[in-house]
């Protein structure tokens, strides 16, 4: 026996899935979407309530979270002066009087009238 791959594709390509499903929905099959319908909410419920009411954490589980939050904070101070002294650049660049451009456009100037 063989088997034509191309005829099988061709086949599952020429089917019309909107047809099929809503077909399926008029032939009285209503049921087993509603059955599916009824087992995701129940699922989601199964969820939402072990995810809500049963939250708690085990003595293990707590002391490795705790365990791997010791490691701390490291400073380091070289880098922290290097952004204190930039700052302080910006800062004084920002204070310094600025030097009067040449208007090139001649918009302070009054026309003679």
């Amino acid at each position: 026996m063989k088997i034509n791959l191309k005829d099988i594709v061709k086949k599952i390509r020429s089917v019309n899935y909107r047809e099929l499903f809503f077909g399926m929905l008029n032939e009285g099959n209503r049921w087993i979407i509603f059955v599916s319908l009824i087992c995701m909410t129940l699922f989601c419920i199964n969820l939402w309530y072990k995810y809500i009411y049963h939250s708690e954490w085990s003595e293990e589980a707590k002391k490795e979270y705790l365990n791997s939050q010791e490691r701390g904070v490291l400073f380091d101070k070289e880098r922290f002066n290097n952004v204190v002294s930039q700052q302080e650049k910006r800062k004084s660049e920002f204070e310094k009087e600025s030097e009067k451009e040449e208007d090139i456009f001649r918009l302070g100037e009054k026309k003679p009238e």
